[in-house]
């Protein structure tokens, strides 16, 4: 079976596009707060159905603005599930890519979605 979570990794964002749809709150997402929702359906899911297929795609405002949790987030992934039923993708405006792009190169498991809509 497959399963797709969107993760909201924060609502803040370095740019202030017109089009765009995220509330211009201020939250950002815990790792506490992922650890026990991805847990908790990685858990329930797996009881049904062993060796499900996880499609994880992070997104914000500006995901990397919160880079710490979408490190731990995706370690938290690569030790639960097997990296043959593992795909992950962020999707970022690109501005801070290079600040982090050494981390991207060594986890070459998460694809970079990059949006050039606001160029």
């Amino acid at each position: 079976m497959d399963i797709s979570l969107t993760v909201l990794l924060t609502n803040k964002c370095n740019k202030n596009c017109s089009f765009c749809f995220v509330s211009k709150g201020q939250d950002d997402l815990t790792i506490e707060k992922f650890r026990d929702v991805f847990i908790n359906i990685y858990e329930n899911e797996e009881r049904k159905y062993k060796g499900n297929n996880y499609s994880i795609v992070f997104m914000g405002g500006e995901p990397l603005i919160n880079f710490e949790v979408l490190q731990e987030a995706f370690n938290i992934l690569r030790k639960t599930v097997h990296s043959n039923h593992l795909r992950c993708r962020v999707v970022t405006n690109g501005l801070l890519l290079s600040k982090y792009i050494s981390w991207f190169r060594e986890n070459k498991e998460i694809q970079i979605f990059q949006n050039l809509r606001n160029y």
